[in-house]
């Protein structure tokens, strides 16, 4: 059986200016909320044109009680004057093709 417990996390790296961002699991809003937080202090040490990484590869779904934050945590990078944001996600994998495992 699957791990779907909800994990969050955004982590600076202030030589790159980066900003990773990973979500795992099932998010909820106080998932994200939380997530919204760590980005405020990340977000802090960065320079404008900063570079996010949103890893949502291992993320299984996204409550729609979560939307409003997640849009919250979009604009608020925004308004910090985010350079590109770099989304990876999971390749769904065809069922038909015979050599997927």
């Amino acid at each position: 059986m699957a791990d779907y417990k909800s994990k969050v996390k955004a982590v600076a790296d202030i030589a790159k200016n980066r900003l990773y961002l990973t979500l795992s699991g099932n998010i909820d809003a106080k998932a994200l909320n939380v997530l919204y937080t760590d980005v405020r202090f990340c977000v802090a040490d960065l320079q404008p044109g900063f570079i996010v990484i949103d890893d949502t590869s291992d993320c299984n779904l996204m409550y729609l009680s979560g939307l409003p934050i997640y849009k919250k945590i979009m604009d608020y990078l925004v308004v910090n004057k985010v350079g590109e944001i770099i989304r990876v996600v999971a390749v769904a994998q065809d069922k038909s093709d015979k050599n997927s495992p």
